[in-house]
């Protein structure tokens, strides 16, 4: 495998990595095969900054956890993940996700934030309060939780008299909490771009569910929004992955969104590499 750190020149100015990870509900399973390269290709992430998904997988990344999650949800059965799911009846969310949860916690043993090897800041949404909140500390997985409770989907997270929902709302690709370092590279993480898709897309009438519709105009929303960060500040590398990869909740193609993760992830690499 080539590395970037084929020269002493570039193991000095390459070898640490602030990453951010953005939302985009099951687009996000990309996240791990992007990561997957990155680690294949010798960087060293020293911080991560998650919004969502973004959160999820750049949580369990930083607790050294990735790959056991990942063979865990890539070869759930379809029983397996029916009786993870929690219907909500209260109308805030279609589902509860406190199961899902119980059953990482389980898996994977949480920890505190504080107590990480790799820095790592969750972002949520303060309903209420109509602000953006980034968690640095206590619970990984209650953190994790408020990052991820995307509007209809998953219930709101109720944290100390307010609502807490999916980061993404306000702030999807959250570059202004990336900790740096002297010398490291800022990297992004986009799976939410607007990019062409060499492969099968969803048809368009399956915009006509109400589901769709809402969460394909929520996305529209969210990146939009997201384009205004990245003009803010500009990553040294930013690695896309199209919008059009699969529906925000298609969790059915974790094994196809992480090697579309992988694919892009190889070609970001060696496109900034060639510009240097």
């Amino acid at each position: 495998m080539f590395s970037i750190f084929n020269s002493e020149k570039r193991k000095k100015k390459y070898r640490e990595v602030s990453l951010v990870l953005s939302g985009g509900g099951a687009r996000g399973f990309g996240h791990i095969g992007v990561l997957e390269v990155l680690r294949e290709h010798g960087f060293h992430i020293h911080h991560i900054s998650g919004t969502s998904m973004g959160a999820l997988i750049g949580g369990l990344y930083a607790m050294g956890r990735l790959d056991d999650f990942k063979e865990w949800v890539t070869h759930m059965g379809k029983l397996q993940a029916l009786d993870l799911i929690d219907l909500s009846i209260r109308r805030r969310g279609f589902l509860k996700g406190n199961r899902v949860f119980r059953k990482m916690k389980t898996l994977f043993p949480t920890t505190n934030i504080e107590d990480l090897d790799i820095g790592f800041a969750a972002i949520a949404t303060q309903l209420y309060a109509k602000k953006t909140v980034c968690f640095t500390e206590g619970d990984i997985y209650d953190a994790i939780r408020a990052s991820v409770a995307i509007p209809t989907i998953f219930s709101p997270v109720e944290i100390d008299n307010d609502v807490y929902v999916d980061g993404g709302i306000l702030n999807n690709i959250p570059v202004e909490y990336a900790k740096r370092k002297k010398r490291d590279l800022l990297m992004v993480v986009d799976v939410n771009a607007f990019i062409p898709y060499e492969g099968q897309t969803s048809p368009v009438k399956d915009l006509c569910g109400n589901l769709n519709v809402f969460t394909h105009s929520l996305s529209l929303l969210i990146e939009t929004n997201a384009q205004n960060s990245l003009k803010a500040c500009p990553p040294d590398l930013l690695i896309q992955l199209s919008r059009e990869s699969c529906a925000m909740h298609d969790f059915f193609k974790v094994k196809k969104q992480i090697e579309y993760g992988r694919q892009c992830a190889e070609k970001a690499i060696a496109d900034f590499l060639k510009a240097e």
